[in-house]
């Protein structure tokens, strides 16, 4: 599964646009692949506390296991986009950035920033 984790990584690398990928443990939000290039790890934590919110992390406590009992949870995956469009009083275009946020099955949390 680590081996997994880094040869996933070799491939968030390559995405077009992308200036920052970070990897987290999906159970506690413990970072694996510290966050690179623009990705700041404030961003993460705040992804990561998006993420619970939106039950897209079932956490167990103990025994009993907060939402489905499947067992497995499957691939989940959301995106935030902000910028763009007009900017400030100068009349530039804002950068678009976005960061992608995907759970896999196996309990790791990617996230990749791209500017668009």
């Amino acid at each position: 599964t680590m081996a997994t984790t880094i040869s996933l990584h070799h491939h968030l690398e390559s995405i077009p646009d992308q200036v920052g990928i970070a990897i987290l443990r999906s159970q506690d939000g413990s970072m694996i692949q510290q966050p690179s290039g623009t990705l700041l790890d404030h961003d993460v934590q705040i992804l990561y506390q998006m993420l619970l919110e939106i039950g897209g992390i079932l956490v167990s406590t103990g025994n009993t296991s907060t939402g489905s009992e499947k067992g497995g949870e499957s691939l989940k995956r959301f995106t935030v986009e902000m910028g763009g469009g007009g900017g400030g009083g100068d009349g530039g275009e804002r950068e678009k950035i976005s960061y992608s946020v995907c759970v896999t099955g196996d309990g790791f949390v990617y996230i990749v920033k791209r500017r668009q």
